[in-house]
Order: C-alpha cells, then sequence, then structure tokens
C-alpha cells in the first residue's frame, strides 16, 4: 500500500493534513505490528519478490515547504521514510495548477532546501514533471521533455540517481500512452499514479496504484483506509477507469 499526501500545516485546509492528524497517523501506523512501513526502493523489492503484503510507503506529491518544516521532524521522530515527488520547473514557486482555479497558494520547496533534505536518510526524491500538466494528450516531444528533463536537473541539484515518476494529477487520463516505456529507456524504476487501490504488483511498477489521505480524514477513518477489505472508492475508481477505457470519460 502506497500512500498519498501533499502538504502538512497547523490547521486543514486544500490539500493539506493537519500537522496533529498527520502525526497521529504516522503513530498508529508504526505502532502495528502486523504492518511495516518501508522505503519506496524497498516496496519495490517486496512487490517484485511477492513477498510480505501488510507494507506501506508514504509518498508526498508537490514537494511543499512543509516537508522540512512540519513533515520532517516528525518522521525523524518515529524513524519513518518518505519519497517526494518535485516538480522541478516549478522549484521555489508555488502551486501554479491549482492558484489559477483558486485554490490557496502554497509555497514548494526550492534548490537549497531540496539539497538539505536531500542529506537526510529518511528521505527519498523523484521527480514530478517539470511543469505540473497533465501528460495524457500531450504530444511525444513535451512528454519526453517532462520525463526526461526532470530527471536530469534533479539529479544534477541532489548528486543522486531519480529512479520514481509521480505523474501530475495522476488519473488514466492524465498518463500518456506506453509512458511504462518511455520511463524504462530513461532509467525510471517506477511510476506512480493517483489511482485508488490498496495493492500493487510488479506488473504495474509504472502505473503504481495509491492512496490519497485527504484532510477530511481523522483516526478512525485512516484506520478504515488501512484496513477495510472493501472500500467504496475502489468501486468507484474502477469505475472511472472503465469509463475512460471505453471511450465514455474523457
Amino acid at each position: 500500500m502506497i500512500l498519498m499526501y501533499h502538504n502538512i500545516d497547523d490547521e486543514i485546509g486544500f490539500n493539506t493534513i493537519s500537522t496533529e492528524n498527520f502525526e497521529e497517523q504516522i503513530k498508529y501506523l508504526k505502532s502495528r505490528t502486523k504492518l511495516s512501513i518501508v522505503s519506496i526502493n524497498d516496496y519495490l523489492k517486496n512487490i517484485k519478490h511477492q513477498k510480505n503484503k501488510k507494507i506501506v510507503t508514504i509518498s508526498f506529491d508537490d514537494a511543499y515547504v512543509s516537508i522540512k518544516s512540519k513533515v520532517l521532524p516528525i518522521i525523524k521522530k518515529y524513524n519513518i521514510p518518505i519519497i517526494v515527488f518535485v516538480p522541478v520547473g516549478l522549484v521555489g514557486k508555488h502551486n501554479t495548477w491549482d492558484t489559477v482555479n483558486g485554490h490557496k497558494q502554497i509555497n514548494i520547496l526550492n534548490w537549497n532546501e531540496i539539497r538539505e533534505l536531500n542529506n537526510e536518510n529518511l528521505i527519498t526524491f523523484g521527480t514530478h514533471g517539470l511543469n505540473h500538466i497533465s501528460l495524457g494528450n500531450a504530444d511525444l516531444e513535451t512528454v519526453k521533455n517532462e520525463f526526461e528533463k526532470s530527471k536530469e536537473i534533479l539529479e544534477a541539484e541532489i548528486g543522486k540517481a531519480v529512479e520514481c515518476f509521480s505523474y501530475p494529477f495522476g488519473q488514466l487520463k492524465d498518463i500518456p500512452k506506453k509512458s511504462h516505456i518511455l520511463l524504462k529507456e530513461y532509467g525510471y524504476k517506477a511510476g506512480f499514479s493517483t489511482i485508488w487501490n490498496r495493492t500493487n504488483k510488479i506488473k504495474n511498477q509504472y502505473l503504481l496504484n495509491r492512496i490519497e489521505i485527504q484532510s477530511t480524514n481523522n483516526i478512525e477513518s485512516f484506520k478504515s483506509i488501512i484496513h477495510r477489505k472493501i472500500d467504496f472508492k475502489y468501486y468507484k475508481q474502477q469505475l472511472k477507469n472503465l469509463l475512460f477505457k471505453l471511450n465514455i470519460l474523457k
């Protein structure tokens, strides 16, 4: 299971979990003896060999400044690894893709902060493309640029290999055809969607499912997300996928 977060702050808001709720969720995961919270590298090794299925990885899209101010103290307190996806062309700026629709401005980490966080062994960085655009209908050159250039820039800045890509928006309509071929060609080991599902297999390593944790999720609903075998969101997601494949949903 891969959990997806965006922003953490003292109060809940758009794409924002409260700091208190986030710590409570992390504390709960840490307390579960039958759950293992692992790094993304260990998660990918696990699904490749189909070992322990009760594993959790924590991901953050958009690389907001709260990674340093709010998230880092909590993951260090509980020794929890995370992966952070950076919209490389917007480093040091803000969530322009949201503010254009009237949502709150949230600042993105700058390069100095990213390099500083890169020294933390609990944090792995991946790329979220260059411009945080939907790639579903983008031309091939744009897709290649978003995949390849974002990787090159991020690797040059942090001095480490970047092996994971998170598709902006992340539904089937936002993901280009043959993306798995291109990602593999450019040296990525995995691609991350926002498709709601608890499970993954090695055959979908370039279209990994995730579970989004929202501001409305208190600890009880969070526990249900982690443990409930049947969830309405899963079936809603499957229907959405089917309608898209049938060319009914655009």
